[in-house]
């Protein structure tokens, strides 16, 4: 028989302790981290690693990406558009072009935030199997239809110009002018095509996206059990506050629905970029 034994200088406190804890053999375990003993007084210090603040870090960059910046990039677009209602048009609350360009700087500070937020995860966490809530998983997806938003953006076809009739003369015998091509391959015709499937895929992905945010919050709660999990209430505040926005704007669309017919509707402030 062999007897194995460890000799603690009990002289020398606190004593550090790396502890990991889970059900199942050879599993995962999703409790673990550091903490410092006192065996004299029996005090215990619980110790952040440094993968808490990353995981940290990580988290607060995603819900300010996906919660709060792109969702305001979309609300700030829709908000600036009119909504044709039967042959009523209700004119945007945010002029063009200052909703584009809000729009625009909200998409890019929201990049900037996303791009940094998975250079963290690229770099700094292992993609460890049996995870709870696939969170991995899910965020590849996001980022496979985040790159699809960009390209489609970038691409995104030229509005068509308005052929006008002119008063007979020999030059209104030529044909009109032709509309431009984006990149010179892209024909203008593309441009209601591009608006459905532009708007489809930013719902979808703002979607994901969201999702992510929910089961990344519900895997920080169970990795750190004992920390304030700050970031599960941001998040549920957050979606509070926009399904309110959204509840809101809904209500302001039918108060319109239902409100005398302005004078004048929708004019050259509502022009298409």
């Amino acid at each position: 028989m062999s007897v194995y034994a460890t000799v603690l200088d009990t002289t020398k406190q606190p004593l550090g302790f790396i502890y990991a804890a889970g059900s199942g053999w050879k599993a995962y375990h999703a409790s673990r981290g550091l903490a410092q003993v006192n065996l004299v007084s029996g005090g215990v210090d619980r110790v952040r690693s440094l993968l808490f603040d990353r995981h940290q870090l990580h988290g607060t960059l995603m819900i300010a990406t996906w919660m709060a910046v792109i969702p305001s990039a979309s609300l700030v677009a829709r908000l600036g558009k009119s909504i044709t209602v039967g042959s009523r048009v209700l004119p945007g609350l945010i002029p063009t072009p200052h909703w584009f360009y809000a729009h625009l700087a909200l998409h890019l500070a929201g990049a900037v935030l996303f791009v940094y937020g998975v250079h963290l995860a690229l770099t700094e966490f292992n993609s460890l199997p049996n995870v709870a809530h696939h969170h991995a998983a899910v965020g590849r997806v996001v980022i496979g239809l985040w790159c699809a938003q960009v390209a489609l953006g970038l691409l995104r076809p030229n509005k068509p110009h308005p052929h006008k009739p002119s008063s007979p003369s020999p030059s209104s015998l030529s044909p009109p002018p032709s509309d431009s091509k984006r990149l010179g391959i892209i024909p203008s015709s593309w441009r209601p095509a591009f608006e459905m499937l532009h708007r489809a895929l930013a719902l979808v992905t703002i979607a994901c996206g969201v999702t992510n945010c929910v089961t990344g919050s519900l895997r920080f709660d169970k990795l750190y059990p004992a920390e304030d999990n700050v970031m599960l209430k941001v998040t549920g505040g957050l979606a509070g506050t926009f399904g309110a926005v959204i509840v809101g704007y809904c209500g302001y669309v039918v108060a319109l629905c239902f409100a005398p017919p302005p004078d004048k509707l929708a004019g050259d402030r509502d022009v298409e970029l």
